[in-house]
Parts: C-alpha cells; sequence; structure tokens
C-alpha cells in the first residue's frame, strides 16, 4: 500500500475519532415548569393543552432541527371580549416576533367546562435549529383572558445538511490470499519450485479498517442527495505486499417512494497479484510480479420501494493498468446488470441479480505489435453472472437485534483470445466457473455499534478445450472468516 494512501486512510480515521460524541438526537418538545394542562374536545378526540395568560409566560426545551408549531386557541368564557391577541415567541432568550391575530370562536369544547367554547387555531410555525434550545411564548395582550396553547413540534421541510459517518474496524483469516491454485498449495507445502513462491506462508490474517464520511440533505418525504467518501484498507500482517486501500467517492439523489439514480467511482492505486510466469522473461526465473492499478465507475438507477417488484440497473466501467512485465494484461471491461429485489414476508428482503460482462484486453506488450499478431496472453473475456442475496432481520436475540445474510454468486468467464494454444495456452479455448458463498451476522450492540462476524468461500474450476489437465493448475479454494466492529452516527451541521 502506497505511503499516501495510509495517509488518507489516517487522517479520515482521526476525523470520525473526534465525531464519536456527536450524535444526532431526534425533534422533541419538553415543557419546562408548566401550569396545569386543560383538555380539549375537538372532532370526537381529547387534546392535552397548555394555559398562558399575562404575566405568566410558557417555556419549552425544543430538541431541533424542527419547526416549533404550537396550535393556539383562544379560550371563550362566559363574558370573554373580542380583542387582537399578541402572543411574543422567544428563542434562546431573544425575541423573534410578535404574532397578532383575532380569535374566532369554532368548536372544540372543554369537557370539564361544558359552557367554554376554544377558538379557532391559530398555528405559528418557529425554525429551530440543531441541538436543544429554550423557546418561551409570553401573552402580551389582552390584559384579561386565556389562551390555550398545544405544544407541537414536526420536522422542517428541509432538513439542514448532515454529516453522517460509518467506521468499521475488523480483522479477517485468509485461507488463500494469493489464490494459489490447489496443486501449487501443494508444491508451495512440500518446498518445490521456490522461484515460484517467494513468500513464506500462503495463508494470512488482515486487518480491515475502513471509513465512510457522507453529508446528507433531506426533504423528509420527498427527496434525500448524498455526497459520500471512503477509504477502505486490507493491510496483510505477514505478507505485506497483499496490502492495498481503495478510494472512492459516491453522488446518490433520492425521490423518495419513487426512484434513485446513483454514480460512485473507486481507485486501487495498486494491488500486487502474485508471481506469474512471463513468457519473455527467459533464464532459470521466469516468474515475475504481476501487480495492478484499478479505477472503477458505475451508474445505478432503481425505484424506491414504488413497485411491487423494485428494480435495480447497473452500468460498470473499469480500468486495470498492469506493471510492465505484463502490459498485455491492460484491460478495459464493462458491465451491465439488472436486479430484482423482492420483500416476501415482514423482516426478509431477496436480492436476485444478472450481469454480464465483457473485458477487453490490451493483448501484446512490445510497440509495432497487434493484439492479433503478437505471442502474448489475451486475458479477453466475456462472463456471466448470476446472484442470490437473503436478508432476514430476526429481530431480538438475547435482547439483541440481529441481522442474517446469506449470499451465493456463480459467475461463468469465457475467454475470447483468437491466438493458438501454442501461442497462449492458459486461455485459449478455456472456461471458468467461480462459486462464491458468503454468510454474515451482525448484531446491534448499542444504538452506534455493531458487532459483524462473517464467512466467504470461494472457487474456481477451469476447463480448456485444448488442454486436459488445465484445471489442475489452475483450480483453487480459498475462504475468508472474521469479525468486524461497525461505528455510526451523524449530527447536523446548522
Amino acid at each position: 500500500m502506497s505511503r499516501n494512501a495510509t495517509a488518507v486512510l489516517a487522517s479520515l480515521t482521526l476525523v470520525t475519532c473526534l465525531l464519536l460524541a456527536l450524535p444526532l438526537s431526534a425533534a422533541r418538545v419538553i415543557p419546562v415548569g408548566a401550569p396545569e394542562s386543560v383538555e380539549l374536545e375537538i372532532s370526537g378526540n381529547v387534546y392535552t393543552y397548555l394555559p398562558l395568560t399575562v404575566g405568566s409566560p410558557l417555556s419549552f426545551t425544543v430538541e431541533g432541527p424542527a419547526v416549533f408549531e404550537p396550535i393556539l386557541r383562544w379560550r371563550f368564557e362566559d363574558g370573554a371580549p373580542d380583542v387582537n391577541v399578541d402572543v411574543v415567541f422567544t428563542l434562546d432568550g431573544r425575541a423573534m416576533w410578535h404574532s397578532v391575530f383575532r380569535p374566532a370562536a369554532g368548536t372544540a369544547g372543554y369537557p370539564a367546562h361544558p359552557d367554554w367554547r376554544g377558538g379557532r387555531a391559530v398555528r405559528v410555525p418557529l425554525g429551530i435549529p440543531s441541538g436543544e434550545h429554550s423557546v418561551e411564548l409570553t401573552l402580551v395582550a389582552p390584559a384579561l383572558g386565556v389562551l390555550d396553547v398545544n405544544p407541537t413540534v414536526r420536522a422542517p421541510d428541509v432538513l439542514p445538511w448532515r454529516l453522517a459517518w460509518r467506521r468499521e474496524l475488523g480483522a479477517a483469516y485468509v485461507s488463500n490470499i494469493f489464490n494459489y491454485p490447489d496443486a501449487d498449495v501443494d508444491d508451495f507445502l512440500d518446498g518445490r519450485h521456490a522461484e515460484k513462491y517467494p513468500v513464506e506462508y500462503a495463508d494470512d490474517v488482515r486487518f480491515e479498517p475502513s471509513v465512510d464520511l457522507s453529508l446528507v440533505r433531506e426533504e423528509p418525504g420527498r427527496r434525500t442527495t448524498e455526497l459520500r467518501l471512503s477509504a477502505d484498507a486490507r493491510l496483510a500482517v505477514i505478507n505485506g505486499e497483499k496490502s492495498f486501500v481503495k478510494l472512492g467517492a459516491r453522488v446518490k439523489e433520492t425521490r423518495t417512494g419513487i426512484a434513485y439514480v446513483l454514480a460512485d467511482y473507486y481507485a486501487i492505486p495498486s494491488y500486487h497479484v502474485r508471481y506469474l510466469w512471463d513468457a519473455d522473461a527467459g533464464g532459470d526465473d521466469p516468474y515475475r510480479s504481476c501487480d495492478f492499478r484499478k479505477h472503477s465507475a458505475r451508474l445505478e438507477i432503481g425505484s424506491d420501494r414504488s413497485l411491487p417488484v423494485d428494480l435495480i440497473a447497473r452500468l460498470k466501467y473499469d480500468y486495470m493498468g498492469y506493471n510492465q512485465d505484463f502490459v498485455e494484461y491492460d484491460s478495459d471491461a464493462w458491465t451491465t446488470g439488472l436486479v430484482a429485489i423482492v420483500r416476501p414476508v415482514r423482516g426478509v428482503r431477496v436480492d436476485l441479480g444478472y450481469a454480464i460482462r465483457k473485458l477487453t484486453a490490451l493483448g501484446y506488450d512490445e510497440v509495432g505489435e497487434t493484439g492479433g499478431a503478437s505471442n502474448d496472453s489475451d486475458i479477453s473475456y466475456e462472463q456471466d453472472e448470476y446472484g442470490l442475496k437473503v436478508r432476514w432481520d430476526v429481530g431480538r436475540v438475547r435482547d439483541v437485534p440481529t441481522v442474517l445474510t446469506l449470499g451465493v454468486r456463480l459467475q461463468v468467464r469465457f475467454y475470447q483470445t483468437s491466438k493458438s494454444v501454442e501461442d497462449d495456452p492458459y486461455h485459449a479455448g478455456r472456461e471458468d466457473t467461480y462459486w462464491t458463498f458468503s454468510t454474515r451476522s451482525a448484531h446491534q450492540l448499542t444504538e452506534g455499534m455493531t458487532l459483524e462476524v462473517f464467512h466467504e468461500h470461494r472457487r474456481r474450476s477451469s476447463e480448456s478445450d485444448y488442454v486436459e489437465e488445465l484445471g489442475s493448475s489452475r483450480n483453487y479454494t480459498a475462504n475468508r472468516v472474521g469479525i468486524r466492529l461497525i461505528f455510526e452516527g451523524e449530527r447536523f451541521l446548522d
């Protein structure tokens, strides 16, 4: 992993550490030293109001961001005057404005006082910024009479930008970190072909930290805009050359209950595959380090619970650029896919997906050559991919909210090289089948902390129309099992 990538990850991790003590609070209103309440009956329902009189203001503690929108009703008692009502609203000790209105008799009644009538409702909205604030209502006029107040609070039409963060601290055991074929694993364990395996261990333990930082703007019930930056590292303990980092950014726009559109990008500055055979190397040591850099961009459009079966359409582009010894592997890949989401019962979500991928490799490594007139390997392929994921919100297990996720993926890859088996024995007529099985169990320990346990099994089998024993040198299996802690939180930025 490069020094710059490590610095970026460390910086983002530090920022999220500083945010641990800054959770987002839900909007709420609490009366402070309120007088005895009264009940009003409106359309057969009974509501609680607080009386406001001259010389006895009402005080409330309100958690924002929110709109404090009290319902005001003038109390019409016997002989109550028909006058203007003047109310002063104060936020954190600062007078915001006067609300002046002329009350009109309504249909609200007082069950405990049949001879009283409640006036028509008057609503006065007051925007409350994020955090805890003090709101006070003072009746200025008239000098006699009672104004009954129902202190309601609601979400604002547009919430201020909020900063959301997610940090993961994980560790995993990887049984075959280099994806060595089964026959190569046997050779490695027996100490044969040391030039092919310049490592001490084929398995490893990886630390897997990651950080996501998002800016979110929401109009409740209407739309949400999200901007996200992420850094995801895989740090091998023994085989340090297998460490890498992935840096990403994405933007997502959602029309609530209709659809969303998402665009994202990520880059892997450097990734080490392993030592591979290089036909151009010659001599007694034909194996060279194979490394690449990767850039990926994706566009995704999906329905937002607006259809009986939600649909997601994806288009993805990948570029892989290899080191000088394997420049013939430089590749462009396009992937198109469709996912159907079904929710058969409460708490269960099933994702069914299909994608087709076409990768086109350079196929040559010298000036003046072309892909069809070169004796270099051509890793171009077409691939069908099928996916199934089931997510089950189990509920509370021993009083801990638990979610189980099971996944299976099948990839069938057909290599497209037009070169002869003599020029490209590893890819001519070759077909690979990949199976990936995954399980994950998530347990929410606190409001902002989740414990996950996971396992992934991956295997590849290869066949060739020309090389009968290709499978023995290409088939491999790998397992990854681990645990991670996830910390999440958010705060408003107004």
